[in-house]
């Protein structure tokens, strides 16, 4: 255990943070900070295997070029602009790929990000899926799916991670 993780514990033992979220709370920030739509997941089936299409309830997609320079840390765009340039080197077979393919190339350079979410029957997240590469947007699905309080344990490393992206999104502060 490092010095800041037992300083992430300590903040999070006085905060009031849900465990994991509903729906609606959820759609909220997705829509308000990140600008996402809803769109349907039939519309995206193309990019997950089809025996997990049935296990997400929602679909969200983020598109905004503001919001996607805003929340992509300057690493994240660094790799972006080189696999642009890779890819620019091999044009030819861009346009010789099939649509599947291409907007998944479009996914990889960062022109758009799905996060999926799966809601139990009592509205809460419990599961989700980020299709593309972003520090921020996964943290923020980290913090709707949640931690069990039973998993809340300063030896559980997975529980390190939670307390990370709460810290980066702001919730320890």
């Amino acid at each position: 255990m490092t010095k800041d993780i037992n300083e992430l514990y300590a903040r999070f033992l006085q905060k009031t943070i849900p465990n994991n979220f509903i729906l609606s709370d959820a759609e909220v920030i997705l829509k308000n900070e990140y600008s996402a739509v809803e769109v349907n997941i039939k519309d995206i089936a193309f990019l997950l295997d089809p025996a997990e299409i049935h296990l997400f309830n929602k679909c969200y997609k983020i598109n905004n070029d503001e919001v996607i320079s805003r929340i992509l840390t300057n690493e994240e765009k660094d790799d972006i602009n080189n696999l642009k340039e890779l890819n620019k080197e091999f044009a030819n077979n861009f346009h010789n790929s099939t649509p599947s393919e291409q907007e998944y190339t479009r996914i990889q350079e960062g022109d758009y990000f799905f996060i999926l979410l799966s809601v139990n029957e009592g509205h809460y997240i419990d599961n989700g899926r980020l299709i593309g590469h972003c520090q921020k947007l996964y943290e923020t699905l980290t913090l709707f799916i949640g931690m069990e309080k039973k998993d809340c344990d300063i030896n559980n490393p997975l529980f390190h991670e939670y307390l990370e992206a709460l810290s980066n999104l702001g919730y320890l502060d």
